[in-house]
């Protein structure tokens, strides 16, 4: 028994000659167990949402094990190594560590290692209308939310940011995800159209003048947003029939403009 580790014997035999008898002894020694570096493996980092990984190990020299090491993940905080980690975690750094493990010549010597969870990279999605009508005010119909790319689960809001967004034409708007312990930052864009709003023509006229040989103008036309009614411009009047005594007739025309459509009264 003088190779593994344990209690070694050695006997002693002396077959005697002619001057002395034969005679034995006896005695023992121990052989002690040798230290073995058991090395918790590092795994590739993962993106946050796929599950830890099992972890391994290695040995400076071969072993014979009656009871092999087991291994996991643990969180950082966790210096007592009591709550090995499944499943999903949280993006961040963790510890490997191995322990549990039984030779008859061997005592392990345990080295942890590292496992990394990446943020993921998360979807972002803008929505807006395709259309709004001009009002005076500066348009904010849109909204953004930001997804799980893998699972789809909702993951936040996004901050919005526009520009052109009052008067009629195109407007723009990007959107922006700072990100989270567990997502990384991101962006997206999308547009929407501001359509010029309807006007509606008022014009206005005594409702008779007295003849006195001369052409008569009497009237006057406004234009108003046909929504809220907000007043938007003047516009010059057209006559006719407007001199001599009867019914005179008044045209007002309005040709648009950036932010208002056509119209005649």
């Amino acid at each position: 028994s003088n190779t593994d580790a344990g209690t070694a014997g050695v006997v002693a035999s002396f077959a005697g000659s002619q001057d002395y008898n034969s005679s034995t002894g006896s005695g023992s020694f121990v052989i002690t167990p040798a230290m073995v570096t058991v090395t918790a493996d590092t795994p590739p980092g993962v993106s946050f949402g796929s599950d830890v990984p099992s972890v391994g190990f290695s040995v400076d020299q071969p072993v014979s094990w009656i009871v092999e090491p087991t291994c996991a993940v643990f969180a950082a905080a966790d210096t007592g190594f009591l709550a090995p980690l499944t499943g999903v975690v949280d993006a961040g750094s963790y510890v490997t560590h191995c322990s549990g493990g039984e030779s008859a010549d061997y005592v392990p010597e345990y080295v942890d290692g590292s496992f990394t969870v990446w943020p993921a990279d998360p979807s972002l999605v803008v929505s807006c209308p395709a259309s709004v009508v001009f009002d005076g005010s500066a348009q904010e119909p849109c909204s953004a939310d930001v997804y799980d790319t893998g699972t789809g689960q909702w993951v936040g809001s996004a901050d919005l940011s526009y520009s052109s967004n009052t008067d009629a034409g195109t407007a723009w708007v990007d959107a922006y995800y700072a990100g989270s312990q567990d997502y990384n930052p991101s962006t997206g864009s999308a547009s929407f159209v501001i359509t010029p709003a309807d006007t509606s023509i008022v014009v206005s006229c005594p409702d008779s003048v007295g003849y006195d040989g001369s052409v008569q103008e009497p009237c006057s036309a406004d234009v108003y947003d046909a929504v809220t009614g907000q007043w938007v411009d003047s516009v010059p009047v057209s006559y006719s029939s407007n001199t001599d005594a009867g019914t005179a007739g008044v045209v007002a025309s309005f040709a648009g403009s950036q932010d208002y459509n056509s119209s005649t009264g």
